[in-house]
């Protein structure tokens, strides 16, 4: 849903907010004019939508190698493997038993530490033995260094290098009896315990920065492109970060209502400290900015789409004023040329005997909007908010 909102300095246009009174013409009552002041600052046009924080990668370890799956393609790095794009691998321990188990869900932990470990007296045995097996060889071969036939020295090589993959693949087998972690990241799974043989996955970490994956509407999705700047406030923390638009989708999302929309990734290279994966987003994200400018409320405005106007209140009473106007959004709009900062002008009026039969001219030009990007989005005052909506006893204006 498209949100069009000014930034930085928005509260200024509520700091020149007045209430002037007037005498009406012909009757004794008297009517109230809503003003604001033309301030100076950013008019900005955004895009809203809501999303869950999500990890960059999650990784599954298992004792002898892991699998890594991520959404936004990033891979992760196992003990003795790895494979990525949510694939499954499961390596057997054997009968071994667990040890130790040192990692604890929620925890920091950097690449090459420790999170758990096997009985490892089989595999230390296994590996003795050919290390035994392999100085027996070497021996073998320095002995008949000095009278070994071409044959025999063939031979020795071979046995040698028999007993050295030997040597290998046990020591192998005793890395394999302990978990390592293939990757700085946040253990967010731990199905362990000591005495019982692992399970697979033994342990879930999640990686890499986390981000914000959102869903956007097929009419928001042509506004979007990476690298522009966006908002996100994450309401269980009451924060809020800048970050930008990452790259963009190339195919919709499903959804059950049949509305077409597509997941767009927002990064967090900041993220608020407590943040975790699941949890809500609101995002918005600017598509045009004037930066440095002067505005009034967009319901300050009436005229037409080719000769814009505002009220501006002076000497007690409200004076047409043709302006140019730029940057147009539902609550703010540019001024260009016509006025200057700190001038006011009326946003609406209230004729406390209005009746029925007067009402209805409030809302100034109303209807479908002057729409486009300088344009006046929502129309002039529609729905009541435009120039001169009055609000009496009646009926709605």
């Amino acid at each position: 849903m498209r949100r069009w909102v000014a930034t930085a300095v928005l509260a200024a246009v509520f700091v020149g907010v007045g209430v002037a009174w007037a005498a009406t013409r012909g009757s004794a009552a008297s009517t109230k004019y809503l003003t604001a002041a033309v301030a100076r600052g950013t008019v900005a046009q955004t895009i809203a939508a809501t999303g869950t924080v999500q990890p960059g990668a999650t990784v599954s370890l298992s004792f002898g190698g892991s699998t890594a799956s991520s959404s936004a393609g990033n891979g992760g790095q196992g003990n003795s493997s790895s494979s990525s794009g949510g694939g499954s691998r499961s390596v057997s321990s054997g009968s071994a038993v667990v040890t130790s188990v040192t990692a604890h869900v929620g925890e920091k932990v950097a690449a090459g530490v420790t999170l758990a470990k096997l009985d490892d007296t089989s595999a230390q045995a296994q590996l003795s033995s050919a290390q035994a097996q392999l100085s027996s060889a070497q021996a073998r071969q320095s002995a008949d260094a000095a009278t070994a036939s071409t044959a025999t020295a063939a031979s020795d090589a071979a046995a040698i290098a028999q007993a050295e993959q030997q040597v290998e693949n046990a020591q192998a087998a005793v890395n394999a009896t302990l978990l390592k972690a293939p990757v700085d990241g946040v253990i967010t799974a731990v199905d362990l315990s000591k005495g019982l043989p692992p399970t697979s996955p033994a342990i879930t970490m999640r990686t890499g920065s986390l981000r914000v994956v959102a869903s956007v509407s097929e009419d928001d999705i042509t506004s979007l492109s990476a690298g522009q700047k966006a908002t996100v406030n994450f309401p269980a923390l009451s924060a809020s970060t800048t970050c930008t638009v990452g790259a963009l989708p190339t195919a919709a999302s499903s959804s059950g209502s049949g509305a077409v929309t597509f997941p767009v990734t927002i990064n967090l290279p900041r993220p608020p400290a407590n943040l975790l994966p699941g949890m809500t987003a609101q995002i918005s994200v600017v598509i045009a900015e004037r930066d440095n400018v002067l505005y009034v409320p967009t319901s300050a405005l009436g005229g037409s789409t080719n000769a814009p106007t505002v009220q501006l209140y002076s000497s007690g009473k409200p004076v047409t004023r043709a302006v140019e106007i730029g940057l147009s959004t539902n609550s703010t709009t540019e001024i260009i040329a016509g006025l200057t900062a700190g001038q006011t002008v009326v946003t609406g009026e209230v004729n406390p005997t209005a009746t029925t039969s007067n009402t209805g001219t409030g809302g100034g030009l109303g209807g479908g909007g002057l729409g486009g990007n300088g344009g006046f989005r929502g129309g002039f005052g529609g729905g009541g908010r435009g120039f001169r909506a009055r609000i009496g006893t009646g009926g709605g204006g």
